[in-house]
């Protein structure tokens, strides 16, 4: 395509027919650093992210000077914000066999693009197997698949999707594999050997920055050796790459019924112990849940940033339960993000 032939990035595209205002960009700012901090993988690379800054989306390809000097959105803006409503969006479906025939669950997601991320990665993992395996004296539920590699998998759909195609990444469960197809083939210079050693070209730019800084990718063109040794340890085929020429798709394929029954039978026969471990841990998360709740009666106004202090948790962690408690009804959030408060309804 034009812009890739010229080494140029779509997503850096200028959009003088659009607007933006200091305090939407503001927003971005918040939202965006709000994200890194609850992907930080502990409490202290979570105080360590510094703010984003109008400056900093410029330099990313985020925003763009018009030569009058005024500032627009680029298509990385808009797209990063899901706010063209057909292109992005993540479509999502489950299908009985293996073929395409006939659905069982379907879902299309929009908004942010990291909240579409997320939203396609819990599809993923609702429709997965979930067994489990013994660590030491504990039993820890396991996918079937790799959780991180899914995760990464859909974020490079997404950083190397060409909106230029005018179609969606697709992310599909069939009973004998999980499919991810981003449009748009391989980039000039790429070929599937040298993806397989960790070469790879970004095709958007300025969202590959925006997705390094919220923590959601940690080196570039690490995901696919780390997808293939993670296959290997899971006991699983390596993957499968298809290069389409109008999109990329890469298949992980999942165990026959006769492989898990085999793994089922090892499952039963785990010592008592290892049931006592899970109890324990179970216990421990009742308890921290337990404080969390009681600290919101005491204090209604509480911050999440205080609750990660207090419990040592990472924001991610906080967010999960609080998440969960809200979805069983027990605690609900009441006016503004900022100024508003928790309302414990019981405990």
């Amino acid at each position: 395509m034009y812009y890739e032939d010229e080494g140029r990035s779509y997503d850096t595209v200028i959009r003088k027919d659009l607007t933006v205002t200091d305090e939407e960009i503001a927003e971005l700012c918040r939202q965006m650093k709000e994200v890194a901090v609850a992907n930080a993988k502990s409490k202290a690379q979570a105080e360590a992210i510094k703010d984003v800054t109008k400056n900093v989306l410029l330099s990313w390809g985020l925003l763009a000077e018009a030569e009058d000097g005024s500032v627009h959105p680029t298509n990385g803006y808009v797209y990063l914000l899901g706010k063209d409503e057909f292109l992005s969006q993540i479509q999502c479906g489950m299908f009985k066999g293996k073929t395409r025939t006939v659905f069982v669950d379907k879902r299309e997601y929009s908004g942010p693009l990291w909240k579409q991320i997320d939203d396609a990665f819990q599809f993923v993992l609702r429709n997965i197997r979930l067994g489990a395996r013994l660590e030491g004296i504990y039993r820890k539920d396991i996918y079937e698949l790799p959780p991180d590699s899914i995760r990464e998998l859909i974020i490079n759909a997404v950083m190397n999707c060409s909106f230029l195609q005018n179609s969606h990444i697709q992310v599909a469960v069939y009973d004998d594999r999980l499919e991810i197809t981003s449009p748009g083939g391989l980039m000039p210079g790429v070929t599937l050997d040298k993806m397989k050693e960790g070469y790879s070209k970004i095709r958007n730019r300025a969202l590959a920055h925006a997705f390094s800084y919220m923590n959601l990718i940690e080196a570039w063109g690490s995901g696919i050796p780390k997808l293939m040794e993670a296959m290997q340890e899971y006991g699983l085929r390596d993957p499968e790459f298809c290069d389409l020429e109008i999109g990329f798709r890469i298949n992980l394929y999942r165990k026959e019924e006769n492989e898990l029954k085999g793994s089922q039978k090892g499952a039963e026969k785990e010592p008592k112990r290892s049931q006592k471990g899970a109890e324990k841990e179970l216990k421990n998360r009742a308890k921290i849940k337990n404080g969390i709740l009681q600290r919101m009666q005491e204090n209604p106004a509480i911050t999440q940033r205080k609750l990660m202090e207090e419990f040592e948790l990472t924001r991610k962690q906080i967010q999960t339960i609080i998440k969960e408690l809200q979805e069983n009804g027990i605690v609900e959030r009441q006016g503004p993000a900022r100024s508003g408060k928790w309302v414990v309804k019981q405990i």
